[in-house]
């Protein structure tokens, strides 16, 4: 392991970096057109215009990308055009010994295609799109699962998503729930993306072409703006509970619900210590951190 003070001078200098990313943007800029004209040579621009070409395609793909919902990802990489995960929750649901392993998988699909209905009765069509059946592709496996999607945007943009799967094994349903956070997609940040893009494309390019890196997502920073903060969280808090309160009435009407599963689901309900929200962010003059509700220690999720 790394001393602490060779951790803390690595982070100073990315902070330091990052400060002055535009300072190097600038004379990099300038040395290419200089060069440029004083040898009368056009050459020199190639060292530009490719990049900020190669950048500003993947940026028009990567809209299609989402007006389209297209999700498929390789890998490891689920999820990862919806931002920053904040929550993710596990429950184990035994059902009756004498189902079948079919008929047990049948009602996990069922169940989560009845909660979406429930979730989707509850909440406002104009702020909250509701997909009961999500089917996204892992193209390095070809492997397809389906999940419930469930978005909740502000006014201004910023987003919250959730994800619900309910998956069959032998005689038990596994249920579980992933929470995404991203900001709001901005026309100033896209410019500023595709101007660095000469300096930066060496970055993200390969990552880009092998589908584990969004340009929306990378240039959807949270609005510094107390008011989205509120706005959305309301929003979240809200989402969070109706989809909590919604499983425990689905599972209670399949004659699913344990005393244990109820406990669980009141826990998160009610168990929220934290906001949700946010890095770089403000209300009033309290910092808010990116937190979610934790789960206590026997109900931590295993790694994957």
């Amino acid at each position: 392991m790394f001393p602490t003070d060779i951790i803390r001078t690595l982070q100073l200098t990315i902070q330091v970096l990052r400060r002055l990313k535009w300072v190097f943007i600038f004379l990099f800029y300038s040395g290419a057109f200089w060069m440029a004209a004083e040898s009368h040579d056009p050459r020199y621009l190639l060292l530009i215009v490719p990049p900020v070409l190669l950048s500003s395609l993947a940026y028009v793909r990567d809209k299609e990308r989402e007006k389209h919902g297209m999700d498929d990802f390789r890998g490891d990489w689920l999820f990862f055009r919806y931002g920053e995960p904040i929550f993710w929750a596990v429950l184990s649901i035994p059902v009756n010994d004498s189902w079948s392993f079919a008929a047990t998988h049948t009602s996990a699909m069922t169940l989560r295609m009845t909660l979406a209905e429930h979730i989707a009765g509850r909440l406002p069509v104009d702020a909250v799109q509701v997909i009961s059946k999500k089917v996204i592709t892992d193209r390095q496996s070809k492997e397809q699962k389906e999940f419930t999607r469930v978005v909740v945007r502000s006014r201004f943009g910023s987003q919250v998503t959730f994800f619900i799967h309910y998956a069959a094994f032998g005689h038990t349903i596994t249920a579980q729930y992933f929470v995404y956070r991203r900001g709001a997609q901005s026309e100033w940040e896209a410019v500023k993306f595709i101007f660095a893009s000469p300096l930066t494309i060496w970055f993200w390019g390969i990552a880009w072409l092998r589908n584990r890196y969004s340009v929306v997502t990378n240039i959807s920073p949270f609005r510094k703006s107390s008011f989205d903060v509120i706005d959305l969280d309301t929003m979240y808090q809200v989402t969070r509970r109706t989809v909590w309160e919604e499983t425990r009435r689905v599972l209670q009407m399949a004659g699913l619900l344990t005393e244990e599963i109820r406990q669980a689901i009141q826990y998160h309900i009610t168990n929220v210590q934290n906001p949700l929200f946010v890095s770089n962010s403000t209300v009033g003059n309290v910092s808010q951190l990116a937190t979610g509700p934790q789960l206590p220690a026997a109900q931590q999720p295993a790694p994957a």
